[in-house]
């Protein structure tokens, strides 16, 4: 791609604070130029043309978070930490560093809170900043929509799974939230990749075939009860837990915890101990009910718990996203996209997040 002005103009989803409505806006990125009079992109970066990008409830959180402060920092900032598409560009440096090509089809997770998003016609990546790093090519067996249903998700699930199970293990393990994006995920790694002997997860009922498709040996209706401390009490009467993988936010097992998992076990949330509506979530929001959770955690971190609390989320890195592509493409785990939105209807896919109804990924697709 060749560039013959200083400034490389496009369009992304922006906001400035959350009461004003996301919009498409005009963007732009800043060229060098050459001594020819060409300009050309520093030569670090690599620049993607994004075909589609994945919403996340993240979107929403920082979205409804948003203020005037905020506003100082960015009064445009970005839509979207998925993302997939085509390197149309890229410098002498990244092209050392990454050995991207252009022309190459890639998806990854871009982490620039408060600042730029996916759901824009280029992303710029900096191929020396561990930010930008969770780039690999697309699996073989992917679209390219779905190439952009999988990075943070499927980083989330490895984060809380790695190093807390041992592959064939024949571990037992409790997954609330199964048919979240992340739940699914962690039932397909437990079993797939882990080898756990046993995954029970909590979902509606409308949810349990499919959840059972991905793996769970068994579902707990979460639906039916005011909580689900006694249909896991029972499932815990043919032996404890040895992991509990909270992907949606529940605070009703604590009381428990001795008859339901074994000592030096652990209990990972990435929601602490409440679920929230999207649609009305925020940091400020999200404060009081995160103080019991942080307070646990720390606790368990000075053993005063019998069982390992911890609180995670996934990171920038190379190393899990290679790892997720490699899942991906020994069929280890399956990609489930709940629907496709074109850019000019961006606000369509956002109230289908917001309606908490959605079974797998919701996508923006910007080139077709």
């Amino acid at each position: 791609m060749t560039f013959d002005k200083e400034k490389l103009k496009y369009r992304a989803v922006t906001y400035s604070t959350s009461d004003k409505p996301m919009s498409i806006t005009e963007q732009t990125i800043s060229l060098i130029k050459q001594a020819d009079g060409s300009f050309d992109l520093p030569s670090n970066t690599i620049l993607v043309k994004v075909h589609s990008a994945a919403l996340n409830p993240l979107d929403l959180v920082l979205y409804n978070s948003s203020n005037r402060l905020f506003s100082y920092y960015n009064d445009q900032q970005g839509v979207g930490r998925d993302y997939s598409g085509t390197i149309v560009a890229i410098g002498d440096v990244a092209a050392k560093k990454t050995d991207f090509c252009i022309g190459d089809n890639v998806c990854g997770m871009y982490t620039h809170i408060l600042g730029k998003g996916t759901v824009s016609e280029y992303v710029l990546l900096d191929a020396m900043s561990v930010s930008d790093s969770s780039v690999v090519t697309v699996p073989k067996n992917l679209s390219l929509n779905e190439a952009a249903a999988w990075p943070l998700v499927l980083g989330t699930a490895l984060a809380m799974t790695q190093g807390r199970i041992k592959i064939g293990s024949d571990a037992k393990v409790l997954v609330l939230g199964g048919s979240t994006a992340v739940g699914r995920f962690c039932i397909q790694l437990c079993k797939n990749h882990f080898k756990a002997g046993e995954v029970i997860a909590t979902c509606s009922s409308s949810s349990a075939p499919i959840i059972r498709e991905m793996g769970a040996d068994d579902t707990i209706d979460y639906t039916r009860y005011p909580s689900i401390e006694g249909q896991v009490l029972q499932a815990a009467e043919s032996g404890k837990f040895d992991i509990i993988l909270d992907c949606c936010g529940n605070g009703d097992l604590f009381a428990s915890m001795p008859k339901i998992l074994k000592p030096k076990s652990h209990y990972v949330t990435i929601a602490g101990d409440k679920k929230f509506k999207y649609s009305k979530v925020s940091l400020f929001n999200n404060i009081m009910p995160t103080l019991k959770p942080i307070f646990r955690m720390l606790l368990s971190s000075i053993g005063l718990t019998s069982y390992s609390f911890t609180i995670t989320g996934v990171r920038p890195g190379k190393q899990w996203a290679e790892l997720g592509k490699q899942l991906i493409e020994d069929e280890k785990v399956k990609i489930t996209v709940d629907s496709v939105h074109q850019f000019e209807n961006f606000l369509d896919a956002i109230e289908r997040m917001e309606s908490q109804r959605a079974s797998g990924k919701i996508i923006i697709e910007l080139d077709v």
